[in-house]
């Protein structure tokens, strides 16, 4: 009972981060008309990380 709450908690957490960089990834497009590309990648590419790093995490969980 207690791992399944600590796993739901962990979960919870990690999709509140990546909803973060979700919306961060949206406000760069959205706020210039001319977004700085080399940001937009690198906030692409580090939430495709962590939704690596998510997933692999609780298909691993012990």
């Amino acid at each position: 009972m207690e791992q399944l709450l600590l796993r739901g908690t962990l979960t919870l957490f990690l999709y509140g981060i990546w909803v973060t960089w979700l919306w961060r990834l949206d406000h760069v497009f959205m706020i210039d008309d001319n977004p700085a590309i080399g940001e937009a990648i690198g906030l692409l590419l580090s939430g495709l990380g962590l939704l690596v790093w998510i997933v692999w995490s609780l298909a691993h969980w012990k």
